[in-house]
């Protein structure tokens, strides 16, 4: 009997423990179904997950092909077998917008060299971009792109999912290489001088401002920043600085470096003088350091051209007409100016010069000869002792060649435009020789066949156009695109627009952006004034 009693209790404990285990188990089963209610299915968070990439593929499928449907031209673009591409673009302000790709593979936009985050990561963006014809065969020349193929793939989060790859397409009206008319629209014009503004020149200090020298009330040195607005294609001005008390002809401004800027000028006894002026990154306010006298013996119509930060090269005529230049030097502490020694290119005759670099140790210079013809010589600057020399002269207009203006369209190869004879409008193509830097000329074309056509300037829009503006007969303002033909280096123009319907003397022209121009001249009454040029490429059919 006593075994049976034991063998009863061994069994109703084995009975309760089993009876505990089942109870657990249940009482797991009823919390993970009740658990289950507190959150979504997997399914149906993995369902939330792709609509929020499908969301996020085309919002960014939609802004790109926006973008590029408004673009004026493509400028750069990676390889069609590039993953991780980037395409740069001409907006319709006429900013250079691009897309890409960053390190942590989110896309990016925004313009070049100010990108933001634009979308989530991607494992591929890429652009394969055609010609007009949309041929099979994918190019990368951004002047022949018509078609540009988007396509990027969306990583999938989870474990064993798929990326997700999107596709659409952009078709460019405007970005093959234009054909037909150049079109020129000026703004709102600002008189910012009542009384004079003569001879005023231009330097770009950002995207939206400008720096500008000019001969004021009783020929005083005056300096101004101007804000352009692309958007309403107006100009405002700053607070006006006399910078010389005394006097200051013929100006010139060239960039030492954001903030400071070079200023060579005609002085008291018609010296030749220096100064840098310093204008405030943030408000615009402009001073002026001590000015330099580079030239105690005379110096007429100085022209700068940059060597680099420290180094500026000043071509200018002295009071008996010769031909002069020297490289003055500005300590990048205390922006004091002193000079190296002064060489004369010209013994003879050397009216208005005006340079344009070729490289760091040459630079071509144009001017009026004796007889008036038109001249062009190389300059060489050595960059060990800054001393300068000249390479063979060369007579680019043996009738006249008044007023010369130069625009670089590559090493070798410079538009001059200049006042030729009976003062028509002409320009050539100057051809230089690297070997021994003798010179050549392309075909003279004339861009105004009636007298009168006076003080031309020239800013480069691209490798084949020029923005032209000058006086033209009643001395109107008057302006109008140059083309150049690569090949035959041939001059042609477009339509000439009137900017300015009374007077426009000795205009000068500074770069926006990639289609707008400031332009300031000397009006009816010697004020001064300022206007915005926008230049409109011709679009193909």
């Amino acid at each position: 009997m006593q075994v049976d009693s034991q063998k009863n209790k061994t069994l109703s404990w084995a009975m309760s423990l089993i009876e505990i285990i089942v109870a657990l188990v249940v009482v797991v089963i009823i919390f993970a179904a009740l658990v289950r209610q507190f959150r979504p299915p997997k399914p149906a968070q993995s369902s939330w997950t792709l609509k929020r990439a499908n969301a996020e593929a085309r919002s960014l499928m939609d802004n790109i092909t926006s973008n590029l449907n408004q673009a004026a031209k493509i400028t750069a673009v990676s390889g069609p077998d590039e993953t991780l591409g980037y395409i740069e673009f001409l907006g319709n302000k006429g900013d250079i917008l691009r897309y890409d790709v960053a390190d942590n593979n989110y896309v990016r936009f925004g313009p070049a060299g100010d990108l933001s985050d634009l979308a989530e990561p991607v494992s591929r963006l890429q652009f394969i971009c055609y010609d007009v014809y949309a041929s099979e065969l994918p190019i990368t020349e951004p002047n022949s792109i018509r078609l540009v193929k988007i396509e990027a793939a969306f990583p999938d989060a989870a474990p064993l999912g798929r990326d997700k790859t999107f596709s659409t397409r952009a078709y460019l009206r405007t970005s093959v290489e234009p054909i037909g008319v150049w079109k020129i629209n000026k703004g709102t014009a600002l008189e910012f001088n009542i009384s004079d503004g003569k001879t005023p020149v231009l330097c770009r200090m950002d995207s939206s401002r400008h720096l500008c020298a000019f001969t004021g009330p009783g020929t005083q040195g005056f300096a101004v920043a101007f804000t352009a607005n692309v958007g309403t294609r107006t100009v405002r001005k700053g607070v006006t600085l006399p910078f010389e008390p005394n006097m200051c002809l013929t100006p010139d401004l060239v960039k030492i470096d954001f903030g400071h800027y070079l200023c060579a000028y005609t002085g008291p006894d018609d010296d030749g003088w220096a100064v840098v002026l310093d204008a405030d990154a943030v408000t615009g306010a402009i001073s002026a350091k001590t000015p330099f006298e580079f030239d105690p013996f005379g110096a007429l119509n100085p022209s700068l051209c940059r060597i680099d930060s420290m180094h500026y090269l000043c071509a200018y005529t002295t009071q008996d007409g010769k031909g002069t230049a020297t490289v003055l030097i500005v300590d990048p502490n205390t922006q004091a100016i002193t000079q190296e020694t002064i060489f004369v290119y010209d013994e003879f005759q050397s009216d208005f010069p005006r340079l344009s670099r070729i490289d760091s140790s040459h630079y071509l210079c144009v001017y009026e000869g004796r007889d008036s013809v038109g001249v062009a010589v190389v300059l060489m600057v050595d960059p060990t002792t800054w001393m300068v020399n000249k390479g063979p002269q060369f007579v680019y207009d043996s009738a006249q060649g008044r007023f010369g203006r130069l625009a670089r369209i590559d090493k070798t190869h410079h538009l001059c435009a200049y006042s030729g004879q009976a003062f028509y409008g002409r320009a050539v193509v100057l051809i230089i020789n690297p070997d021994d830097w003798t010179i050549l000329k392309g075909p003279a074309f004339v861009y105004y066949d009636e007298p009168q056509a006076r003080y031309p300037a020239l800013h480069r829009i691209n490798d084949s156009h020029h923005l032209c503006v000058y006086s033209q007969d009643g001395y109107n303002g008057e302006s109008l695109v140059l083309s150049v033909e690569p090949e035959t280096w041939k001059v042609t123009k477009s339509n000439p627009v009137i900017f300015d319907v009374t007077k426009a003397l000795c205009p000068f022209l500074s770069q926006i952006n990639a289609i707008n121009y400031l332009c300031v001249y000397e009006g009816e009454n010697s004020d001064g004034w300022v206007v915005m040029l926008n230049t409109q490429p011709p679009i193909a059919p």
